[in-house]
C-alpha cells in the first residue's frame, strides 16, 4: 500500500511541475510573438510612408534616379583608343550618316525614302555603334547618361563628317551632271533662307521634329527587341518627323532640316549667308534642345509604367 501512494505522489508532483513550467512559458512565448509582430508593424509604417508624402531628401534621390548613369564602366581617351570597337563604331556612325544625309539631299527629303534610308543606316551600324546616325540622338543621349561624354563628341564628329562626305560626293557628281532639256539641271536638297517673322515657327517645328525621332528611338532601345524591331521603330519615328517637318515648312515657306550634321554640311560648302547666326539658332540648336526633350519624355514615360506595374 505504501508504494501505491508514494507513485500517485510523483505523478501529482510531475503534474505540478509540468503546470509550472507550463506558467513560465507563456510570457516568453507571448514576448518571442510579439517580437516577431514587431517588424511586420515597422514594415507597414514604411509602406505607408512611402505612399504618403515624399520629402525633400526622396524627391532629390528621386531626381538623381532620374538621372543616373545607364551605360556600364568608365571610359575615356585612353580606354576609348585602346579598343578597337571605338573605331569600329566611328566608321559605323560614318557611313551611316553618309547614307542618311545622302538620301536626304538626293531625294529632296522625301519622307519615306528617308524612313528607307534610316532603316538601311540602322541596320548597319545598329551591332557595332548602335546606330545613332544624328547628333540630335547623341546628346539626348549624353544627357540622359546612356552614353559617355568622350563617347558622345567623337560619335558628333563622325556624325558631321559622314553628312559632310555625303555633300560633297553629291556636289561633285552635280557639278559634272549634264543638264536634261526636259527637267533641267539636276539639284539637291536645299534648306530656304526663313523669312523674317518665321525664327520662332522654323524653331518650333525643328525641336517638334528632333523630339519625335529621340522619342522613337529611345522606345526602340527600351523594347530591347531584335534588329529589325528596332530598325522599324527607329525608320518609324524618323518618317513621323519628317512627315511632319515637311508639312509645317511648307505652310509657312520655309525649310527643314532636323538634323545639325546636315546643317552643318550645308552651312559649311555654301557662302556665308547674312543670317547665319538665325540659321545656327532654329537647324542646330533647336533639335538639340528637340532631341533631349525626346528622351526626356520617354524616360518619364517608363517610369509612369513601371509604377502602375507596381
Amino acid at each position: 500500500m505504501a508504494r501505491k501512494r508514494s507513485t500517485r505522489g510523483g505523478q501529482s508532483a510531475a503534474k505540478d511541475s509540468s503546470s509550472k513550467a507550463a506558467k513560465t512559458t507563456k510570457p516568453e512565448t507571448i514576448k518571442a510573438t510579439e517580437t516577431k509582430k514587431a517588424p511586420a508593424k515597422a514594415a507597414k509604417s514604411v509602406e505607408t510612408k512611402v505612399m504618403g508624402a515624399a520629402s525633400p531628401a526622396e524627391k532629390t534621390n528621386a531626381f538623381k534616379s532620374f538621372f543616373a548613369k545607364k551605360y556600364e564602366g568608365k571610359e575615356n581617351v585612353d580606354s576609348l583608343f585602346g579598343s578597337p570597337k571605338l573605331v569600329a563604331a566611328l566608321v559605323a556612325e560614318i557611313l551611316g550618316s553618309f547614307i542618311l544625309v545622302m538620301v536626304t539631299l538626293t531625294t529632296q527629303a522625301s519622307p519615306l525614302f528617308v524612313m528607307f534610308g534610316v532603316l538601311a543606316a540602322a541596320l548597319l551600324a545598329y551591332k557595332i555603334s548602335g546606330a545613332m546616325l544624328n547628333p540630335v540622338v547623341t546628346l539626348g543621349a549624353l544627357v540622359t547618361r546612356r552614353i559617355s561624354a568622350i563617347r558622345a563628341l567623337f560619335y558628333i564628329i563622325a556624325q558631321v563628317l559622314g553628312a559632310m562626305l555625303a555633300y560633297i560626293a553629291l556636289k561633285a557628281f552635280l557639278g559634272a551632271a549634264v543638264e536634261d532639256s526636259m527637267t533641267g539641271a539636276p539639284t539637291i536638297y536645299s534648306m530656304i533662307s526663313i523669312p523674317e517673322g518665321r525664327l520662332g515657327l522654323v524653331f518650333a517645328i525643328e525641336v517638334i521634329g528632333a523630339a519625335i525621332i529621340t522619342l522613337f528611338f529611345a522606345r526602340a532601345i527600351q523594347s530591347r527587341k531584335s534588329l529589325y524591331t528596332f530598325g522599324a521603330i527607329f525608320a518609324g519615328g524618323v518618317f513621323a518627323a519628317t512627315i511632319f517637318a515637311m508639312s509645317a515648312s511648307s505652310y509657312i515657306g520655309t525649310g527643314f532640316a532636323i538634323n545639325p550634321a546636315l546643317a552643318v554640311a550645308m552651312e559649311a560648302f555654301t557662302k556665308v549667308p547674312e543670317n547665319f547666326g538665325v540659321n545656327a539658332l532654329a537647324y542646330i540648336v533647336a533639335p538639340l534642345i528637340g532631341g533631349i526633350i525626346g528622351f526626356i519624355v520617354s524616360d518619364l514615360m517608363t517610369r509612369a509604367a513601371n509604377a502602375q506595374e507596381a
